[in-house]
This record gives C-alpha cells, sequence and structure tokens, in this order.
C-alpha cells in the first residue's frame, strides 16, 4: 500500500491521531488526578498541539535565526505533540494555581475568574519555563534507562520479567507507562515494553497449568477465564484469582519471566510503534527493516509460558515425593 494513497492516510490516521494530540488526554486525565478542573488542563494540552504552534516549531526547525518571543522573552519552540511529562508537569502547577485561586475569589467571580487566570498564567510559563525543563527531564529520563539497559540488557531482561506481575500487584506498573510512551516519542523505539512480554505470558501458562491440572468445577472456569484475558495482556485476573491465591504458579510465573526476559534482553528485542500487550504486541516489535532476530527473540522469550506450564506439574511430583520421606531424612 503506497504512503501516498488515501487509504493509508485515514488508516494512519486512525492510528497515531491519538497519540498525536496525547498532551489533550493527559491534560482532562491529569487535571482529574490533581484535583482541579479537568477541562483547564486538556485546554493548555490543546494549545500545546495547536497547529500555529506546531508549524512555528517547525519553522524554527528550519530557519534557527527566526525566534518568537512572549512579551520580549524569547521562547523555545518545541514539538510537543505526543509527549507526556510537560502536559503532566503544566496540569499540576496549573491545579496548584486553581485552588490558591479559589480560595481567594469570592464564589461568585471565581467560576469565570479561575479559569481565565489559570489559562492566562499557565500557557505562557509552560512555553517558557515548564515545557522545556520537563522535555530536558524526559530526555534524561530515557537516557538514564537506555544507559542502564547497556549496561546489561540480559540482567535489565532478568529483573524486568521477574518484577513486572508483582508491580502489577500493588499498581506500580503505571509509573512505567510513561516510560514506555516517552521512549518511543524520544527515541522512536523502546526497548522496556519487549522485556515485559515474558512475564504476562509467563503468568498465562501458570494459568493454564491450573486450568489443566485442576478438578475444581470453578476454578477451572475461572483459570479458563483468565487465561484468554492473559493471553490478551490483561493479567490481573490471573493473578488475583487463580495464581496469587495458589501461590507457587505466581512464583513459577515470575521466574518463567525471568528467563523470558533474559533471552529477549540477550537479542535486543525492541518495540518500533505502540501497541498493545499480549499476543496484540507482537506487530509493534517488527523492524521497519523487516522481521530480525530481536522479533524472534521477543517470540521466544514468550514461549516461557510451556516453561511456567510444565514446572509445575514437575514441582508437584517432588513434593508428593517428600511427603514420603521420613522426617529425618530431609534433614
Amino acid at each position: 500500500m503506497s504512503i501516498d494513497s488515501g487509504t493509508y492516510k485515514i488508516l494512519f490516521a486512525t492510528g497515531d491521531a491519538m497519540l498525536y494530540f496525547m498532551p489533550i488526554l493527559l491534560g482532562y486525565t491529569a487535571g482529574k488526578r490533581f484535583g482541579g478542573n479537568p477541562f483547564i488542563s486538556m485546554v493548555i494540552g490543546a494549545v500545546l498541539t495547536y497547529p500555529t504552534m506546531t508549524e512555528a516549531f517547525k519553522l524554527s526547525q528550519a530557519t534557527p535565526d527566526i525566534h518568537l518571543n512572549f512579551l520580549g522573552i524569547p521562547i523555545t519552540f518545541i514539538n510537543y505533540s505526543s509527549t507526556v511529562v510537560p502536559i503532566i508537569l503544566s496540569a499540576w502547577f496549573s491545579c496548584f494555581l486553581e485552588k490558591k485561586l479559589n480560595n481567594w475569589f469570592h464564589s461568585s467571580f471565581k467560576v469565570f475568574i479561575t479559569p481565565f487566570l489559570c489559562l492566562l498564567i499557565t500557557v505562557p510559563l509552560t512555553f517558557l519555563v515548564i515545557g522545556p525543563v520537563a522535555t530536558e527531564l524526559s530526555n534524561g529520563l530515557a537516557a538514564g534507562y537506555l544507559f542502564f539497559y547497556q549496561l546489561n540488557p540480559v540482567i535489565a531482561g532478568i529483573l524486568m520479567g521477574a518484577i513486572w506481575q508483582v508491580c502489577v500487584i500493588f499498581g506500580l506498573h503505571w509509573g512505567l507507562i510513561p516510560i514506555i510512551i516517552n521512549n518511543m516519542m524520544t527515541q522512536g523505539k523502546d526497548m522496556l515494553s519487549p522485556l515485559l512480554q515474558p512475564a504476562i505470558f509467563g503468568q498465562a501458562g501458570a494459568t493454564l497449568g491450573v486450568f489443566l491440572r485442576t478438578r475444581d468445577k470453578n476454578m477451572k472456569t475461572l483459570s479458563g477465564t483468565a487465561l484468554i484475558s492473559s493471553l490478551f495482556g490483561i493479567t490481573e485476573p490471573s493473578i488475583y484469582g487463580v495464581t496469587l491465591p495458589l501461590k507457587r504458579p505466581f512464583i513459577i510465573g515470575c521466574i518463567g519471566g525471568a528467563l523470558g526476559g533474559a533471552v529477549v534482553g540477550f537479542y535486543s528485542g525492541t518495540a518500533h510503534n505502540f501497541g498493545g500487550m499480549g499476543v496484540f504486541a507482537f506487530t509493534s516489535f517488527i523492524s521497519p527493516a523487516g522481521i530480525d532476530n530481536a522479533f524472534w527473540g521477543v517470540i521466544l522469550g514468550s514461549l516461557v509460558h510451556s516453561f511456567s506450564l510444565v514446572l509445575q506439574p514437575i514441582y508437584s511430583v517432588y513434593r508428593q515425593r517428600l511427603k514420603h520421606i521420613p522426617h529425618n531424612k530431609l534433614i
């Protein structure tokens, strides 16, 4: 399909629009999270992706001698489309300012005055200070992760494969999602998300093992349903309903995730575009140059569900044999 065809442009716009206007979506959700008016921070996100500002950025790249300013203060133009950190920091500042202004003004005025002042103050401040600082933080965060990844990708894979599902239990996994998005936006690729695939399929394999071995009808129904969701990247039903209550399957799934993560790290698995998780993610690991060893490394690492599936009955047999050994022989 030609990239100049109308079909390609429509399909590409369908998949890329949400990412391009990410600051608008994050502006709304961040505004709610920080306890402010989400529509104010949403407007800030819209300003960051406003076509005139985007064109000004492109012009500044093509003609470095052209400088724009705000009240005499020079503006550092940055392409804020698809960015994460700048709008989050701007939304936090806007919500902080909104709360202060609401305390200063009478209720009959603050409905109109507060949003106006929040936008009047926050938008210029974002272009002058918050945006450039946040962009440097984003670049530093991506560079920091890349530095540790390059020290030893295998160890990074073992670590992420082992602890990812533990992070899911405590909700800490959401803290890594911005890093993945930031890596993709700043470097055009991401080496973190491929390391998480084995952890997902490790829990899927452990859930499949429970499904095949259990004789309890309720557990078989639950594990079967959880298995399907795990294959599509949603492991919470498997963790909370099956593997974690049984303990051993969860541990085995994490071990499998660590082994698979080592394989993915060894082959330098890389995501080249945004995709889902689980089986939906595999197409995002295909390089623009075509299928390579890194892609097959992710596939191989994701096959750890076989390890998790096989290890459970082996461990069960081992435990049964221990029960028939006198206690004094185990010491």
